[in-house]
């Protein structure tokens, strides 16, 4: 960050809730100050503050709402008791928040199960919500089981440790998971939440009795999904009923 010196604009930059700028000035103390921002064409006045980072040295550190569009804005302040022109460099900020943070389903194999969630936009541009996305699921405790099956194993001739641990992950791997949002898919502006109605397809691979694990990653965000495989119940004579 280049500080700016007296009497030349002073420009700050960064997201829209961190905007700072260090200048020459000389702060005993943490000051606000009040700074007029056209925004939309219409002049806002923000509250900044002044704090000293070392001798002779000012942090000028401004806060914007969060949904302030990125690009680039003009206005005035006065600062060390000199007017000033003021520039603000807003970034692009993907920040994505989803309620719940989990959901856990109960399904079999080549199943179907429907969720819903909450997705907010808190950014500053917009995001798109996908229609489809695929994920891997993946056994919640079956890295660690096979570390211990791998060094527990003996091996065959010829046969590498690293390539048993490998082989005991695919065996903990469920396949691959896809969600299909059937309401809710599409553009979100910032400031804009929504609710998702969507659908779990449950890989065949999915084995009976085991816990899966997987990420559906929404921008910055992720929504977890637990699927429990049930067993299906066998009677006497040894066949599966679905």
């Amino acid at each position: 960050m280049r500080p700016a010196r007296h009497g030349e604009a002073i420009t700050l930059s960064g997201q829209p809730r961190n905007m700072s700028v260090v200048l020459p000035l000389d702060v005993s103390g943490g000051t606000v100050v009040p700074i007029s921002i056209s925004v939309a064409g219409q002049p806002t006045i923000y509250r900044a503050i002044v704090r000293p980072v070392g001798k002779d040295r000012g942090e000028l550190r401004l806060r914007l709402p969060d949904d302030t569009p990125p690009g680039l804005y003009s206005g005035e302040g006065t600062i060390g008791g000199e007017q000033r022109g003021i520039m603000l460099e807003v970034e692009p900020v993907v920040r994505i928040r989803v309620q719940p943070k989990q959901t856990i389903v109960t399904a079999e194999p080549s199943s179907r199960v429907e969720f819903g969630l909450t997705v907010v936009n808190g950014g500053n541009v917009p995001f798109d919500v996908p229609k489809t996305v695929v994920f891997d699921l993946d056994d919640a405790v079956g890295q660690d089981g096979a570390l211990g099956r791998s060094l527990r194993a003996p091996l065959s001739p010829g046969e590498r440790r690293v390539d048993r641990f490998f082989d005991e992950l695919r065996e903990s791997h469920g396949g691959e998971a896809r969600v299909t949002v059937r309401s809710g898919a599409g553009p979100l502006e910032p400031g804009e939440s929504r609710e998702l109605m969507c659908l779990l397809d449950v890989p065949a691979t999915a084995q009976e009795g085991r816990s899966y694990l997987g990420a559906w990653q929404l921008g910055n965000a992720a929504h977890v999904i637990v699927a429990d495989i049930m067993t299906s119940p066998r009677p006497k004579n040894g066949k599966v009923t679905r």
